[in-house]
């Protein structure tokens, strides 16, 4: 029994539904549609192997392969003498024209997509329900209706130990074979599939979101990297993506696919990491900024401080040049802006105030932190560092980039309580009154604070004070 639409213009997509179905047929019995041999480059992957650290090996052959198709051509032709002219497709255009608010032009190409849909199913079969189906998703398109989008993102700078986790609504997974195999349109066959060329990335997030337009879909993408390039030390970036809405004309695609040049910080995620992830995510995911939006709205102090901290972690540059962003992504933290003296003793000092209290050694934090400041000044005046400095620098560099990372941590989760300038009274104050730290401690409790692997992770509960060390 076919269910009734119920507004004028899905009574008339209906139809014209309806009326392609039944042309198509016709076609077919008729022996109108020929299918032609169509040429396809396979690739396919012969050996695999996920080894350590997330190296993938893999050995890939090609070969050609034909398949019966209705060419894209003959479709094209079928569509404007048969369909377009038809009274069906005259009478609903006016109906989208008036839905849509939009030129007639405009209304056209949309309806002239919605057939294209229809006319490439109904070359196979197309049931009431697939009908109805594809009707409804053009109409919450021409309100542009938010609508789901599946996104597969292509990842570096982390690996998995286990197959896959689930965090949240995200998906993290190995690579598989049947990610690296393509069929691929000889006749559309350009460029070869980059991954291929440069290496393949260690992990595939898989995840949906619900939004109005592919931007919707890129700042989940930008808000996942943020967040998982805090969660540890690591280098992560999307080194490709793919968008694929449910829609009919509102169009995804693929983005990316610039040269994968490796990262410099990577980090391990396992099964144990699942329920901690999640609820960093859910809470560094509303005040993080994203990627995608522009640098320009990120204007407070540990917006600009994950800037720098992201400069420093996907930057190609030697340790002396990252432990030199490192440093800047400190100073917009833990410096006030009219501060000109004692700028590495105060530096210092700040940061091991703050990392003592979820447990760091503050003598080591300060002395790291003062160390990495003498490099940033030797670099920034054009200076080059000792040969001994130049073999412990990478070492005192990841140390430094981790200090920075929690501290952004902590600040972005702070951002809505309180200010910087804040902060940093309190951190000063501390020094001769505990009081005045322990308050500053207070505000730390229920803060997710993600340390390093081989340390205990850290979801901050009331503790007393620790000790000086």
């Amino acid at each position: 029994m076919e269910s009734k639409p119920e507004s004028a213009l899905a009574t008339r997509l209906w139809r014209l539904g309806q009326y392609v179905r039944d042309r198509v047929s016709r076609a077919k019995n008729s022996g109108a549609i020929v299918e032609v041999a169509t040429t396809y480059l396979k690739t396919e992957v012969t050996e695999f192997e996920y080894g350590d650290l997330g190296s993938i090996r893999h050995s890939t052959s090609f070969h050609y392969i034909n398949k019966p198709e209705w060419h894209w051509k003959h479709q094209h032709s079928f569509i404007e003498e048969t369909i377009n002219n038809s009274d069906e497709f005259k009478e609903c255009l006016p109906f989208v024209t008036a839905e849509a608010n939009v030129q007639a032009g405009q209304a056209q190409f949309w309806l002239s997509r919605f057939v294209q849909i229809l006319v490439s199913r109904a070359s196979k079969e197309i049931t009431d329900e697939d009908l109805i189906e594809t009707l409804t998703t053009f109409v919450a398109d021409l309100h542009s209706a938010p609508m789901n989008i599946d996104v597969i993102a292509w990842i570096d700078g982390l690996w998995l130990s286990t197959p896959r986790i689930s965090i949240s609504e995200v998906v993290l997974r190995r690579p598989e074979p049947k990610d690296l195999e393509t069929e691929r349109n000889l006749e559309l066959l350009v460029y070869p599939e980059h991954r291929l060329m440069f290496g393949t990335p260690p992990a595939i997030a898989a995840f949906s979101v619900r939004g109005a337009s592919a931007q919707d879909a890129q700042r989940g993408v930008g808000s996942l990297m943020s967040a998982l390039r805090l969660y540890r030390l690591g280098s992560v970036r999307a080194t490709e993506y793919s968008l694929r809405p449910k829609s009919i004309y509102r169009f995804g695609g693929t983005f990316g696919g610039s040269f994968n040049l490796g990262s410099p910080y990577k980090y391990e995620l396992g099964v144990v990491d699942e329920e901690q992830l999640t609820e960093f995510i859910r809470q560094i995911r509303t005040v993080v900024p994203n990627e995608y939006d522009s640098p320009i709205a990120a204007t407070s102090p540990a917006n600009v401080a994950f800037r720098r901290y992201t400069d420093a972690v996907l930057g190609r540059g030697d340790a002396q040049e990252r432990i030199t962003s490192g440093i800047t992504c400190l100073e917009a933290l833990f410096l006030k802006s009219k501060e000109r003296a004692e700028l590495s003793y105060r530096l210092s000092q700040r940061v091991a105030a703050l990392l003592r209290l979820i447990g760091l050694n503050a003598l080591s934090v300060q002395g790291q932190v003062h160390q990495a400041y003498d490099i940033r000044s030797t670099y920034i005046h054009g200076g080059a560092l000792d040969t001994d400095k130049t073999q412990s620098a990478e070492e005192l560099c990841r140390r430094v980039l981790d200090y920075a990372r929690m501290a952004v941590v902590i600040f972005l989760q702070l951002s809505e309580k309180t200010d910087k300038n804040e902060i940093i009274n309190r951190l000063d104050d501390g020094c001769l009154d505990e009081q005045k730290l322990e308050k500053l401690r207070g505000l730390l409790v229920g803060l997710v604070i993600p340390r390093e692997s081989q340390q205990p992770n850290l979801a901050l509960q009331p503790t007393p004070a620790s000790g000086r060390g």
